[in-house]
């Protein structure tokens, strides 16, 4: 699996990412009773079936430099 991008993501986008955009596609790890903040994750690989991961995370930022 290939990244294509990573983007931090504050408790607003993650809730908006879940709900009103969300895509039954994509692997999803929330953990909301430790972060509400997390990471969307772009993979460039057609094929893997989930085109994206979104995860909570306390320290998005760090993460996304880490992906990168």
């Amino acid at each position: 699996t290939s990244i294509s991008a990573a983007i931090g993501l504050t408790g607003e986008q993650v809730r908006a990412e879940r709900g009103p955009a969300a895509d039954a596609r994509r692997f999803i790890l929330l953990r909301p009773w430790r972060a509400s903040t997390g990471v969307l994750v772009t993979l460039g690989d057609d094929a893997d079936p989930h085109p994206a991961w979104l995860l909570t995370s306390k320290n998005p930022d760090r993460l996304v430099r880490a992906l990168q």
